[in-house]
């Protein structure tokens, strides 16, 4: 194959001896049918391509994703949280400007019929709040209750980038200084049919996929946001993901415990409901190094192991919530995250059918590489784990409908809402659906003084 082009930025010899190296040079089929801007966009991304990374996703695929968990054990440095033994110092932490949240949204949300970033689906029971103004709200009125401006960073896509700053910036922040949020791109990884190679979604451009939230550790610290919370006295960063509406980014036990046992790592977790949910279960390797298996990955007898009392012996379910260390965040950065394995999901993909046009797939042909934010564990000198109830803290946005769908998290929202009432006001909550705005979850005192014995009001939304 030869070319009539030498990109303004790219060489076509270098790309061509670069595929050449590890044998994909059939991405550059299409080539003499491409304008030069495509020519440049292909060049760019085979320019971009990591050889090192790629040669590892073939290892994972030769490998067959087998896994062995034979030899692990429980996970035991676990408590259950109990409400108000580490508050005070989590509050601590806010007013003292320590804890900064930090909100992976890479994601679309074509599982449940959505297109457009997941973090703009309209989610809360009445005003439809999306999941991105819902995150913001907690981070609004948490400030306020610290008397601090908290900082928030969202990971985004290639997917999704420019769709999810736009929105922030359509919705004036939702109410957030511009400064308080900071917005950091993950890479992606270029997806592997079943032959092992690459494959072409247009014919300029290689189909390829967020390479997952494990990615978190050296983006955040490459994109400068680390430098920046460092230099502000942040030392505390809450994780936590998007599509889990009921994820506290301030939650003052977990910060509290945290910073309380000087830990590298505190995490949030529930207990597993059944040997076969779809959970990755938290466990400790020979090493008595605490690591997560994910479901597909756990042998059937350690799945359904039970302990003296009849329970699940592995009983903690990963639901990825965490406080992380600062200066741990940047150790996995620099030292670990190249050792962070991959993941594989076999998944449908964008592909050229036979005459060169661009097709989704019914059915998956394409394999798809991940890193995961739990294979940190293995890395730290001091972890813990609080199991909390699930209701409280679990109710993800997966599925369009059925389980973890909008209808259950829209459920889920209003019980938690009926609970929080109780709380605050000391009186019953409203018979009919309603909605509590955040601040009654990052209450000042002066507010608490506000709703105390205040009687439902009979509106829908309550603020």
């Amino acid at each position: 194959m030869t070319s009539n082009l030498h990109s303004h930025q790219y060489s076509y010899e270098k790309a061509e001896k670069k595929l050449q190296a590890i044998q994909q040079t059939h991405l550059l089929e299409y080539w003499e049918a491409l304008n030069d801007t495509q020519k440049e966009q292909l060049l760019g991304e085979i320019e971009r391509l990591d050889l090192a990374s790629f040669q590892m996703q073939q290892k994972v695929l030769n490998k067959n994703g087998q896994n062995n968990s034979s030899s692990i054990e429980p996970f035991r440095n676990v408590i259950n949280r109990e409400e108000g033994t580490y508050s005070e110092k989590g509050i601590q932490a806010l007013q003292q400007g320590k804890v900064g949240v930090a909100i992976v949204a890479g994601g679309q949300g074509t599982r449940f019929g959505y297109d457009g970033p997941k973090g703009c689906f309209p989610t809360t029971h009445v005003k439809g709040k999306s999941l991105f103004q819902l995150f913001a709200e907690k981070v609004f009125y948490a400030s306020k209750m610290a008397g601090v401006d908290l900082p928030l960073a969202i990971m985004t896509s290639s997917n999704n980038h420019d769709a999810t700053v736009k929105f922030f910036v359509a919705n004036n922040y939702f109410g957030l200084k511009e400064e308080q949020v900071s917005f950091f791109q993950q890479a992606d990884l270029p997806f592997v049919g079943t032959d092992g190679n690459m494959f072409l979604q247009s014919m300029d451009s290689i189909a390829k996929g967020p390479n997952g939230n494990g990615a978190f550790f050296e983006h955040f610290v490459g994109s400068g946001i680390w430098q920046d919370w460092n230099a502000r006295g942040i030392e505390t960063v809450s994780f936590i993901l998007i599509d889990n509406p009921l994820a506290d980014p301030f939650d003052l036990e977990l910060l509290g415990s945290h910073t309380s046992k000087n830990n590298q790592v505190t995490i949030k977790c529930i207990s597993r409901k059944d040997p076969y949910e779809k959970v990755g279960v938290i466990v400790a390797d020979d090493q008595q190094k605490a690591r997560v298996l994910e479901y597909s990955e756990i042998e059937e007898k350690q799945r359904l192991a039970k302990d003296s009392e009849g329970g699940l012996l592995h009983q903690c379910a990963n639901i990825s919530l965490f406080s992380f260390d600062m200066a741990f965040v940047k150790s996995v950065a620099e030292n670990c995250g190249q050792f962070l394995p991959y993941h594989l999901a076999f998944k449908a993909a964008t592909h050229l059918n036979e005459k060169g046009e661009s097709i989704r797939s019914k059915e998956p042909i394409a394999n798809k590489f991940e890193r995961f934010i739990f294979d940190m564990l293995p890395f730290t000198a001091n972890v813990s784990a609080l199991i909390y109830p699930r209701e409280v803290c679990f109710a993800p946005l997966k599925n369009p409908s059925g389980i973890n769908s909008p209808e259950t998290v829209k459920i889920a929202l209003l019980e938690q809402d009926r609970k929080q009432w109780k709380k605050i006001t000391g009186t019953a909550s409203p018979l009919h659906d309603f909605e509590l705005s955040q601040e009654f979850y990052y209450p000042t005192e002066e507010f608490k003084k506000l709703w105390r014995d205040v009687e439902a009001p009979d509106t829908f939304y309550i603020e």
